[in-house]
């Protein structure tokens, strides 16, 4: 089972402000609803945050610019 996180835990886990938090759910960061409260699932976090890491100089998407 996926552990879920409140605000406070989602902010630490990116080692961001709450405020951030909130600031990136709007903008895509992945979240959902659990009894009216905003939760969000640490491995969903942890798949997003690799997913705005940019690519490493020498792969093929650099390769191909």
């Amino acid at each position: 089972m996926t552990k879920l996180l409140d605000k406070r835990g989602a902010a630490e886990l990116l080692n961001v402000s709450i405020r951030t938090v909130d600031s990136l759910r709007k903008r895509g960061l992945p979240f959902c609803f659990v009894g009216g409260q905003v939760r969000f699932s640490e491995q969903e976090l942890s798949e997003w945050l690799k997913a705005q890491q940019p690519a490493p100089a020498g792969t093929q998407e650099e390769s191909e610019k």
